[in-house]
């Protein structure tokens, strides 16, 4: 399992740790697959994780962990805690598993006012 306080700096530098919260501490998905990539490479699972954040990034690290058979874990539920989220998943929480829904992108949808 990934797991670590340092972000994956770039593919061409040395990697120090990788940290599994795709949205915030790789530098976005393009930087998490990175990281995904080389620990697949390195023969060592991946864990999508989160901090409190709105189902919308939820989603992205749904998608995120849903794009690589090297994900071995997940800690998405960092959505559940919020009031007055705008954003509405494009996912459904069922007996502890995620599913994604089936729309396009990530499938999420936003309610203002």
């Amino acid at each position: 399992m990934i797991g670590g306080n340092y972000t994956l700096v770039g593919a061409g530098d040395r990697c120090r740790a990788l940290r599994p919260r795709a949205q915030r501490q790789t530098g976005g998905l393009h930087c998490a697959r990175q990281a995904d990539a080389i620990a697949r490479a390195a023969r060592l699972a991946t864990m999508v994780g989160c901090l409190i954040e709105p189902a919308l990034l939820i989603a992205a690290g749904l998608n995120c962990a849903l794009a690589s058979p090297n994900v071995q874990y997940g800690d998405l539920d960092g959505h559940l805690g919020l009031l007055d989220d705008p954003s509405r998943p494009g996912f459904t929480l069922q007996d502890g598993w995620l599913s994604a829904a089936d729309a396009p992108g990530l499938g999420y949808s936003v309610e203002l006012g």
